[in-house]
């Protein structure tokens, strides 16, 4: 039986009975373990031996050390074994010994040493030995064999032979034999090795390989051996060991230390250990969190890493470790403030265990950064207790009407509804909940909506209806519809209002046919021919122009629509259009009723798949605009008498701003006569004082081509006069421009007094203490007095210009206007009692006294009104009352989930209790999933072109994904993944953190828009 499967006694007992010389089996840590009767038989010990044997108390001083050495090398595989060499014994004579490397019970390596006395042994004796010794090489699952380069064979000891499985009388032996044995990614490494021994260029040689056994299991084995000369000749001999068990826990343990390392090493998660009042290790992330290197944390006393924590969390950091220690029951994870180097506020959240290192109890911390979670939650908190009423207002304001179904007893009775239902069917909650759908709605009961809830609430699957149609009134509105089943045999329909929608496409449906209409009743003449000249399409205007009349036209040739010269004209160009493959650009003169028509064309080659597939004719019948054109030629004189009769200035100007041209009046008003005004630019006509503003003016011109503005000319006499000029491009393509100018210094005049009268009027209502206001028709307000201003905290720029609806509440701006209109319909004097807002935002009880005014044609003007306040009278006190609170509290956020997903099908290998706790699902049903099972359907395809390249890149890297859990709710995780090889297969560690909380569905959408674009 091999060594790794025999007991301590088994073994002892296979010693004791089968070999003959001396024999020990000793550990890692050169204690022996098991011996032989031999062994204490040459030692001289009479007394029982302990449990346990020292190598120090049978071996000399002088060899132990050597001796010690030796054996080290051996359990590292520094040295090829199995090894010859001499022990010196206390108070026996030297022993020669084989050391060999082999394993132990436990799954250690270990050394057996066999020795071997000087005298010559007798035959039997030598046979028994090489049993016994045979029966040792078994036991330890070795085998010897050896290689004669003459006859080029392996030559296998019965040990080798059993260990590979194959029969002692077989012809196992040969090379080519052997090496079949061998997988051919190994055969190279064999190959190398036995041809280095055998031509001399290695003595020893130590290696592993594969190997088939003879029942089909591939075996690993480990090789090792020497070429020795014999007699001149040279022979090799070699010991192979079946490691199989050996090498897979090797491989177990790699994966052990793969996983381990990618758990440290992770960037989003902080690793401590702690014992004796400081930390032993820190990783990267954790250290980070500090502001700190991981040196710098490792090492550091417990009480200087309190001084990073918030002045409010050192103790209780302290306390949490001291109660792990104790074993007191205390929170798997809690949240402490961080304060780190550069002195920025962090939260985290640590989850802590107790581990035994070195057979002492330590402290072990996983730390998670959640001041994202936080922050977000504080935002969230800080929005929901200042915006509680303007959210819920925009909640029901928003979306479709949502109501809830339930079935019960065959009947369907509406359980709940939304605002938007109560708005739009004029009803309350209360009236409805718990009442028979065809008692609570009767103009409801649509029949495939209550055929859709039957089957939603039996089926238990969602079902979307399209075009519902509900008569309210006069109207008929539509809405598409989604049903889905919740538990409780209670179904929710949300409509969303698709009757803008409806109409409009109805609405598009007839513009569509009144496109027809205006296409086919065109002016423009629209015509289509094949390249042989058949006409195929035409509209009314077309056929106008052609005079082709009523009749059927369509798929007739040029010729048999025109006559033959005309006809001609048309095939040839429509044929230098086809050859060209260019618009070609042509005019006609046709008959008509009075004359003769003239018309230009354009004819545009119709191109598919490269080639010409026929001509597309644009016709415009241009005979009113040539006589239009003579018309303007005949008319310029008249115009021109008018540019030269007109009482305003007229200056033309080029695109640089210089006069090209003035008519008389210019001079009558500025002194200058046309030949002096060409050629001077229009900043020289104006008043220096005036230069920022014609900057100002000449870029709004610029920008919108046309102006008009006030300013000062200086005539030429050097005075300043008043006028008023109108600037205006008439050409764009030449930059030309006319101004025209217009003196106004007798309207400036009466401007200045009535801007004096007015000062008076408004110095006169200021003075007076109640607030005073007066509108337009439009309920603009035209003006106010100081104590109006005040009263409202408004500034007067603000109130002038503007309506009730940009200075008051919308409740109140709607009641004052109704007021207004009821006022403007009914002409007089109103009073009626109100409420105002003051500048302190405090609601007033006031009297509004209102009268309205006549304007210069009798007619009504607007409006003029007085404010009494009536608080004081009254002494009423309206309180409102705030109460905002959370409806729950967030739950605690859940620590890294982390997934083991094989590379190649995105499997699911391995799941934490985070993941569990994250996902919702548990340790078997992980394994029944992907990875794509764990993100929206929308995401799979981002996700695999993500999870592929960083799988190809070959290194970490985090992102940001919407993830989806068992129960179908989606929240948006930062995704770590790092390679890692496992089991002989290339996986991936995927690290999961919770970035949103999953009940923020706004953040959520959001960010999800955003990730989707």
């Amino acid at each position: 039986m091999p060594l790794e499967s025999a007991s301590k006694r088994e073994l002892w007992e296979v010693l004791l009975t089968t070999h003959s010389e001396p024999a020990a089996v000793f550990d890692a840590d050169l204690v022996c373990r098991a011996w032989n009767q031999p062994l204490v038989a040459l030692l001289h010990r009479s007394a029982p031996l302990p449990d346990t044997l020292s190598l120090r108390e049978f071996v000399l001083e002088d060899a132990r050390v050597p001796l010690e050495a030796r054996f080290r090398e051996i359990l590292a595989g520094a040295v090829p074994a199995p090894h010859n060499f001499e022990v010196a014994l206390r108070g026996a004579p030297p022993l020669a010994v084989t050391l060999l490397a082999v394993t132990l019970p436990e799954g250690d390596a270990g050394v057996l040493m066999l020795g071997r006395q000087r005298s010559t042994p007798a035959p039997d004796q030598e046979r028994h030995e090489l049993i016994a010794l045979r029966r040792a090489l078994k036991t330890a699952g070795l085998g010897v064999w050896r290689i004669d380069p003459n006859m080029s064979r392996v030559l296998p000891d019965p040990t080798l032979l059993e260990l590979l499985g194959v029969a002692p009388d077989g012809e196992f032996g040969a090379f080519d034999q052997w090496l079949e044995q061998v997988p051919e990614g190994e055969l190279d490494k064999v190959k190398s090795t036995i041809k280095d021994l055998l031509t001399g260029q290695k003595d020893r040689f130590s290696y592993r390989h594969q190997f088939r056994h003879a029942d089909g299991r591939m075996l690993w084995l480990e090789v090792w051996g020497e070429r020795i000369l014999v007699e001149g000749e040279a022979i090799i001999y070699g010991v192979t060991q079946n490691i199989t068990s050996r090498h897979l826990q090797e491989e177990r343990q790699h994966d052990s230390e793969a996983l381990h390392r990618a758990l440290v090493e992770n960037p989003l998660v902080g690793v401590t250990l702690f014992q004796d009042g400081q930390v032993l290790f820190a990783n990267t992330a954790a250290s980070a969190m500090l502001g700190l290197l991981p040196e710098e944390v490792t090492g550091m006393p417990l009480k200087v890493l309190a001084s990073y924590f918030h002045p409010e969390d050192r103790g209780r950091f302290g306390a949490m470790l001291e109660a792990r220690l104790r074993g007191d029951r205390i929170p798997n994870r809690y949240s402490l403030r961080l304060v780190p180097r550069e002195g920025s506020e962090r939260w985290v959240e640590i989850n802590s265990c107790v581990v035994d290192r070195k057979g002492r109890p330590a402290i072990q911390t996983y730390v998670h950064d959640i001041t994202p979670q936080k922050q977000h939650e504080q935002e969230t908190n800080s929005a929901i207790a200042h915006s509680q009423r303007r959210y819920q207002g925009l909640f029901d304001g928003l979306g479709g009407m949502v109501l809830a179904f339930g079935l019960e007893d065959e009947l369907i009775r509406l359980h709940d509804c939304n605002r938007k239902a109560e708005r739009t069917f004029s009803i309350s909650r209360e009236q409805i909940l718990g009442l028979r759908l065809a008692d609570a709605l009767p103009w409801l009961d649509i029949p495939p909506l209550l055929e859709a809830v039957i089957r939603v609430g039996r089926d238990h699957r969602p079902e979307r209806l399209h075009r519902l149609h509900l008569q309210l009134g006069d109207r008929i509105l539509w809405y598409d519809c989604y049903l889905i089943d919740l538990e409780d045999d209670e179904v929710v329909a949300v409509l969303e209002d698709i009757t803008e929608r409806v109409e409009a496409e109805i609405a598009l449906q007839r513009s569509e046919e009144r496109y027809r209409v205006l296409f086919e009743h065109a002016g423009i003449g629209l015509s289509y021919f094949d390249n042989d000249g058949n006409l195929l399409l035409v509209n009314a205007a077309g056929r106008s122009m052609f005079g082709l009349g009523e009749t059927e036209v369509r798929g007739r040739s040029v010729f048999d629509l025109f006559e033959r010269e005309r006809a001609g004209a048309m095939m040839s160009r429509l044929y230098r259009t086809t050859s060209a493959r260019q618009p070609l650009s042509f005019a006609d003169v046709v008959p008509a009723e009075r004359g003769q028509a003239e018309l230009e064309h354009l004819a545009v080659p119709v191109l598919a798949g490269g080639e010409v597939v026929g001509i597309q004719l644009f016709s415009h019948d241009v005979t009113a605009r040539r006589r239009a054109e003579e018309e303007l030629r005949s008319n310029e004189q008249r115009y021109r008498a008018l540019f030269e009769g007109s009482q305003d200035a007229i200056l033309f100007l080029d695109q640089e701003g210089l006069i090209q041209d003035s008519n008389p009046a210019t001079r009558h008003l500025l002194g200058w006569n046309r030949r002096e005004l060409r050629g001077r630019h229009l900043g020289d006509l104006h008043a220096a004082s005036r230069n920022e503003q014609l900057r100002e003016m000449l870029t709004s011109f610029r920008r919108n081509r046309k102006i008009h503005y006030e300013t000062a000319l200086v005539t030429k006499e050097g005075c300043e006069l008043e006028t008023s000029v109108a600037l205006s491009l008439i050409d764009p393509r030449q930059g030309l421009a006319l101004a025209l100018v217009r003196n106004i210094s007798r309207r400036k005049d009466a401007e200045r007094g009535l801007r004096e009268q007015v000062f008076f009027l408004q110095q006169l209502i200021d003075a007076i203490p109640n607030p005073i206001f007066y509108k337009d028709v439009n309920g603009r307000y035209l003006g106010c007095n100081a104590n109006f201003l005040r009263y409202l905290g408004r500034r007067r720029d603000e109130v002038l210009g503007a309506t009730v609806f940009d200075l008051y509440p919308a409740e109140l701006a709607a009641e004052y206007f109704r007021k207004d209109q009821e006022l403007f319909a009914d002409p007089g004097i109103q009073v009626y009692e109100c409420q105002v807002v003051t500048a302190e935002g405090k609601i007033h009880e006031v009297v509004f006294n209102k009268a309205t005014f006549l304007d210069r044609y009798g007619k009504v003007g607007g409006v003029v009104g007085i404010v009494l306040d009536l608080t004081e009278a009254k002494s009423i006190q309206r309180e409102l009352e705030q109460s905002l609170r959370h409806f729950r509290t967030l739950f605690e956020t859940a620590g890294e989930g982390i997934l083991l997903i094989d590379r190649t099908s995105l499997r699911i290998l391995q799941a934490n209790r985070s993941a569990g706790e994250l996902f919702g699902y548990g340790d078997e049903e992980f394994l029944t999933l992907t990875m794509q099972d764990l993100h929206p359907p929308e995401f799979k395809a981002i996700l695999l072109a993500s999870f592929q390249l960083h799988s190809e890149m070959g290194r970490s890297e985090t992102v940001e994904l919407p993830c989806m859990r068992k129960d179908g709710s989606s929240f948006l995780a930062r995704v770590n993944a790092k390679p890692v090889e496992l089991d002989g297969r290339t996986c991936n560690l995927a690290f999961f953190s919770e970035v949103l909380p999953a009940h923020d569905s706004t953040s959520f959408e959001v960010v999800k828009e955003r990730e989707g674009t």
